[in-house]
């Protein structure tokens, strides 16, 4: 009975680290895409549908100080950020 319940929790415990392992890692800020929000100077409303897109915005706000107040923003599609960390931005 205690080899079964052993056997049990080592199973357990080897899944939770082979979970772990394949979780996020890096920063989507690594895989931005650059070209968005090119156009902030003169757009009013802009479009996210992606994971790269979303670590642009990001980056815009964070580290490039803009202002998105008067803009609007809409997100088209689920975005997918599993693999990568995103920078908390607002």
């Amino acid at each position: 009975m205690k080899k079964k319940v052993f056997l049990i929790i080592a199973l357990l415990c080897s899944f939770a680290l082979g979970t772990l392992a394949d979780e996020t890692t890096g920063s989507w800020s690594d895989y931005r895409d650059t070209t968005w929000g090119s156009d902030y100077a003169s757009a009013s409303s802009f479009t996210v549908s992606t994971a790269a897109q979303l670590a642009q915005l990001a980056y815009l706000v964070n580290d490039e100080h803009k202002d998105f107040n008067g803009k609007t923003v809409t997100q088209t599609d689920n975005i997918d950020l599993s693999g990568h960390y995103l920078k908390v931005f607002g």
